[in-house]
């Protein structure tokens, strides 16, 4: 899709609703417009969907999440725009609801909807393994027996890269591809579009495979690390059994 026809529809009021990246927003094609939008009090709403980023990602690894909260206080400003700001997850710690509270201003009351459940179609198992040595040994059992379309999670690229290269050289898997935070924008969206037409059984990724990964029939989710915490945890399995299959 041409970035500029999105950046015409919004200056021409052709689109009523566009869905782009904080980046787009802050340093892209997309800010000038977006001022004046709101400027002229056309822009109404900003929703941030995995509003968790903000606080996890936008620290280090994509700081437009959290710069886009000035861009939010600025829109509010111009002119007495009465902009409303919808930040939506699944995962929000008491910490990162105190960050999206400071960051992110509102007019009027600031109000919380919260719904604690727990997706009924998952099914858990988990094993500490004393030694590396053991742990890779399972990994491949795993890939071998577990069905399939299948995610392997890492915490490191290098982990990433170096269980895809025993995958795919050692055990001979065709259809395993490795998808990270190196991972080129363009290899992405092949990454992607190849994930969706059901090209690839298994996917060795780190937590960068995780956000708009909306595939509804992937059936074993592989966790060859520790992660960072419960909420990345939970974030990741739930790219699994979005069917309702178990």
């Amino acid at each position: 899709f041409d970035p500029e026809l999105a950046v015409e529809a919004v200056r021409q009021r052709t689109t009523r609703l566009i869905f782009t990246s904080p980046e787009a927003c802050v340093s892209g094609r997309l800010r000038k417009v977006l001022e004046e939008a709101a400027a002229s009090h056309w822009l109404e709403n900003l929703v941030i969907d995995e509003a968790h980023l903000v606080e996890t990602w936008g620290a280090f690894f994509r700081v437009d999440f959290q710069v886009l909260s000035s861009l939010q206080r600025k829109w509010l400003a111009s002119h007495g725009a009465r902009l409303r700001t919808y930040l939506l997850s699944a995962t929000i710690t008491p910490e990162c609801r105190t960050t999206l509270q400071n960051l992110f201003q509102s007019v009027g009351p600031w109000r919380e909807f919260v719904n604690q459940r727990l997706r009924p179609e998952m099914i858990y198992y988990d094993h500490f393994f004393p030694f590396a040595s053991d742990r890779d040994a399972a990994v491949r059992e795993c890939a071998w027996h577990l069905p399939r379309p299948a995610i392997f999670y890492t915490t490191e690229v290098d982990e990433a890269k170096s269980l895809h290269n025993r995958l795919k050289h050692q055990e001979g898997f065709a259809r395993v591809e490795c998808f990270h935070g190196e991972t080129p924008p363009r290899e992405r969206r092949n990454l992607l579009e190849r994930w969706r037409r059901d090209e690839i059984d298994l996917m060795v990724a780190t937590s960068a495979f995780g956000l708009g990964v909306d595939k509804p029939d992937v059936r074993t989710i592989v966790h060859a690390c520790f992660p960072e915490d419960l909420n990345r945890y939970y974030q990741e399995v739930g790219r699994g059994g979005r069917d309702g299959i178990s």
